[in-house]
């Protein structure tokens, strides 16, 4: 190999390397939206800001919200908000199992042992909830089952 191969390339006298040119573009493009957003905002400060009203993920009717089926409603819109997770207690998603959620969502631990047994006889009893969590077919299946805990909560008054 010569000298000449191993330098880098260099643009001939007059013309500007890719480098420089890439600077330019987006040294010009910079100004160019600088003077948009000042313009965008000249013709909009007359306009009143509309209010727009928080509208919760939950679109169920809410139950009574006793502390357990408050619980339950908070616990199904996590699931609903970050997605659910069949074989593990987190995902790399943010989704997570039924009792993870139930966990997460709990004030006291007595709330929480009452969730769970709700959330059980929700799943329909007999196998712990981590194998009762796996046989469930969507998210929407979990917020389901969250939900009929959570009306069965308020249904006992808990």
């Amino acid at each position: 190999m010569t000298a000449a191969t191993l330098a880098p390339a260099v643009a001939p006298a007059g013309e500007l390397d890719l480098e420089t040119r890439m600077a330019m573009a987006d040294a010009a493009m910079t100004v160019r939206l600088d003077e948009a957003a000042l313009a965008h905002a000249v013709n909009t400060a007359h306009l009143d800001t509309p209010t727009v009203p928080h509208l919760p993920v939950d679109t169920q009717p809410a139950v009574e919200q006793t502390p357990v089926a408050a619980l339950l409603q908070r616990a199904r819109a996590r699931i609903l908000r970050d997605g659910w997770c069949r074989d593990a207690a987190h995902n790399s998603g943010g989704g997570m199992c039924l009792a993870e959620a139930i966990r997460a969502e709990a004030r006291t631990h007595a709330d929480e042992g009452e969730a769970r047994l709700l959330l059980r006889r929700a799943l329909g009893g007999g196998d712990p909830i981590p194998e009762q969590n796996r046989r469930l077919a969507s998210t929407a299946h979990a917020a389901a089952v969250l939900a009929q805990a959570a009306t069965s909560a308020a249904d006992r008054g808990i």
